[in-house]
């Protein structure tokens, strides 16, 4: 691994790890915080936070295949279907200030998240299925790096996914609570 490639690695690993207790956090806020001041942040920011994730998904995915030429085993290329269309929807959200990007990006998170998730627990050890043949250039179960025990490429994945769940939850709460508003 390049020095470069070493540095993004660590500071997309760290930026995982901060992710995950963020997420932690934000599902604590969808199930105890509606009406608070935090909850209200995340639901009038919902698609901008969104697009940063998938922004930021997309371009690690393609540092890490065109730059520093780790190959993509096959659910790779799967979770990449599921996050890649996601920049776009999000900047038209953001430039259309469109509502109810949920409808379309929650089953593409929840989709990603399942391949994502599948593929951890491939890495850590579970069993090749016929979704990843040894066959395949790349074993789905290929470790690139292993950062903090437990963050690897699918880690970051699966990560980036559930906190667009969440978003999208939150999103969808305030499109609700929108729709109950009293009209005064």
């Amino acid at each position: 691994m390049t020095p470069l490639v070493q540095l993004v690695t660590e500071v997309l690993s760290f930026f995982s790890l901060f992710a995950l207790a963020g997420s932690v956090f934000l599902l604590v806020l969808i199930l105890f915080g509606k009406g608070t001041s935090w909850h209200s942040f995340f639901v009038s920011r919902a698609a901008i936070l969104s697009f940063i994730v998938v922004f930021f998904g997309t371009a690690s995915s393609l540092f890490y295949s065109e730059f520093a030429h780790f190959t993509p085993c096959t659910l790779c290329w799967w979770q990449r279907v599921f996050l890649y269309p996601q920049v776009i929807l999000f900047a038209i959200v953001i430039w259309k200030r469109y509502k109810n990007a949920w409808r379309f990006s929650l089953p593409l998170s929840v989709a990603g998240a399942l391949v994502a998730f599948y593929q951890v627990y491939l890495q850590f050890g579970g069993a090749l299925s016929v979704l990843c043949s040894s066959e395949d250039v790349v074993s789905c179960s290929k470790r690139y790096f292993l950062a903090y025990g437990f963050i690897t490429i699918p880690t970051m994945a699966a990560i980036a996914f559930v906190l667009l769940i969440l978003f999208q939850i939150f999103d969808w709460q305030g499109r609700k609570e929108e729709i109950n508003r009293p009209l005064s």
